[in-house]
């Protein structure tokens, strides 16, 4: 179907949707985004009061009640893949089929693009950056660290392994959702990553 005659039977197809036609239409909304394929935006927001400007942001999906990869592959995400990246925290049993609905990207789940341990026995932080991120030495040591902090039987792997653990299982217990935690968690791996930076830096 050609683009315009695509937008016209959008903006014909209900007069009164329904809160059902409302939510497909987000899905397909998002899907039409990351095929690159243009809408009638002002028309679809005016009628359906369907933000196409927040189903076009990137999408990306995990387990809820986030602690250490999850919270590190947040701030991993936001600092310096997509800023404006949206979080959606599930049960881990629904990620991979609203993965699959939405195209969002899912992560630290079963059957996610980046699970919970991929086939060379990476978290989705150290996939992230081994794919995208490998000129940066110090989110290469962070790397390094999440892996020994979030994968079983790792533990001794880095010597500070161990706090960051530690920290990360109390996250959930003083904030309100995920959301939250990965709002506040943030500081701790800015934190991380000054520090780190500090220290490579030459003398």
């Amino acid at each position: 179907m050609k683009r315009a005659a695509w937008s016209q039977s959008w903006t014909g197809l209900h007069e009164d949707p329904s809160p059902e036609f409302i939510r497909r239409s987000s899905i397909m909304v998002a899907s039409l985004c990351l095929l690159g394929l243009s809408i009638n935006s002002s028309a679809v927001e005016e009628r359906y009061h369907i933000s196409t400007r927040e189903e076009c942001r990137m999408k990306w999906i995990t387990r809820e009640r986030i602690r250490v990869n999850r919270t590190a592959t947040c701030w991993l995400i936001q600092r310096f893949l997509d800023k404006e990246a949206e979080f959606v925290f599930v049960s881990a049993d629904q990620v991979a089929s609203i993965q699959a609905q939405t195209g969002a990207t899912g992560f630290d789940a079963p059957n996610a693009t980046y699970p919970h341990k991929n086939a060379q026995g990476l978290c989705s932080f150290a996939v992230l950056v081994s794919e995208r991120l490998t000129h940066d030495p110090v989110l290469l040591e962070m790397a390094r660290i999440v892996q020994a902090a979030d994968i079983k039987g790792e533990l001794d792997d880095h010597t500070a392994a161990r706090g960051l653990q530690l920290i990360s299982r109390g996250f959930p217990l003083v904030t309100n959702d995920d959301h939250e935690t990965a709002e506040r968690a943030a500081f701790v791996y800015d934190a991380l990553y000054a520090s780190i930076k500090q220290d490579q830096a030459p003398e």
